[in-house]
């Protein structure tokens, strides 16, 4: 084993600016997690004409580069569904980047896929979208994600003895704020939507009738993201009965120790982290399970391949002259969306009963 150069920090982390012959070779897997906004629906989504999706173009570069000279295996890249969306008769921008890479790698096979993560022991409402690559080599497609294998309910995930907010401390604007939710469940409560036991997550620092809805989720938590940082937790028992706020179960913002529980991470994580980093952290984290859940078949496919990695990659691997080529993949990855018959399919693995933030996370496994 060698240390990886990830490039990662402050001063070295424009992966924008690393060029492709500093990547450290023989890279088994890429793993990541582009920005997102330029297709998220709490984004503008301008697409490609955004700065931010230069990311994930530099890293589809990446994927090029060391398919043909890193002795790549598998890839696995995730974004949101808004990037899988077709506009008018145009292929989405997720169809038009499989299209390219079908033709201009075609060692390997291709497929994306659409996650629910709450089947997935994380009571979040956070539905992503998965391009995942696999070298023929070692299977001829790529398998299926494992299927869902649990939930947690979102008192699993609260800590019990988190300190309450004072009321009289909050702003006054963040008062009214929370007097307008608790009118709200009180409501939903009085019409039979919600029970006494249920427990809300709301986002305390949007009012009334502003661009984004004061929007409450019941027994889960919103998408995190690395601005939502006023996530306020309430149980609906202590507004209906009109408990002090000091006998309420729970009335207090969510920790960050109970974000990276979320997204998978162990909570103790938290202790080594500033609060702005597990905060960013969380909001841009690729959910553990979920990563598991994805490479976890590929991995298996490769186990079985009879394919020995101990003299992996061959020199056949390695092909100097997709160099002359790599010019043409870099345009067609920017052309726009070709116009389709009729709209592409994306294989849904999970029909949620229930129905975001940046994604900057990436990794690369390396041997």
């Amino acid at each position: 084993m060698v240390d990886p150069v990830l490039h990662l920090g402050a001063t070295h982390g424009d992966i924008l600016k690393v060029p492709l012959h500093k990547l450290q070779k023989r890279c088994d897997f890429l793993v990541a997690g582009p920005p997102c906004p330029p297709w998220s629906s709490q984004g503008v989504r301008h697409s490609l004409e955004d700065a931010r999706a230069d990311v994930f173009l530099k890293i589809l570069e990446w994927v090029y580069y060391l398919a043909y000279f890193g002795g790549l295996i598998g890839v696995v890249l995730e974004n949101v569904p808004g990037i899988t969306k077709s506009h008018g008769n145009k292929e989405s921008v997720m169809a038009m980047f499989k299209r390219v890479l079908t033709k201009s790698i075609p060692a390997f096979a291709w497929r994306v896929d659409k996650i629910d993560i709450t089947g997935y022991m994380c009571p979040q409402t956070r539905v992503r979208v998965f391009l995942r690559g696999l070298r023929n080599d070692f299977a001829k497609e790529v398998p299926a994600p494992l299927a869902p294998f649990g939930r947690r309910t979102i008192r699993e995930i609260l800590g019990k003895k988190c300190k309450h907010i004072d009321r009289s401390q909050l702003s006054k604007n963040f008062q009214e704020n929370l007097l307008a939710y608790e009118r709200k469940i009180l409501a939903s409560f009085n019409c039979g939507k919600y029970v006494t036991g249920d427990v809300c997550i709301f986002h305390l620092d949007r009012r009334e009738n502003k661009v984004f809805a004061q929007l409450v989720s019941l027994n889960m938590a919103p998408t995190l993201t690395t601005r939502n940082q006023y996530l306020f937790v309430a149980s609906v028992e202590g507004i209906t009965q009109n408990k002090p706020d000091a006998e309420r179960e729970f009335f207090r913002y969510l920790t960050n120790a109970e974000r990276l529980v979320l997204q998978g991470f162990p909570p103790e994580l938290a202790n080594d982290l500033t609060h702005n980093s597990a905060l960013k952290g969380a909001g841009n984290a690729f959910p553990v399970p979920v990563m598991c859940a994805m490479t976890h078949p590929m991995l298996k496919a490769v186990s079985i391949s009879g394919v020995s990695l101990t003299t992996w990659p061959p020199d056949k691997i390695i092909q100097k002259e997709a160099l002359s080529e790599f010019k043409l993949f870099q345009n067609a990855l920017r052309e726009k969306p070709r116009s389709i018959p009729k709209a592409e399919k994306v294989i849904d693995v999970i029909k949620p009963r229930i129905l975001s933030s940046y994604c900057y996370s990436w990794f690369l496994f390396v041997r």
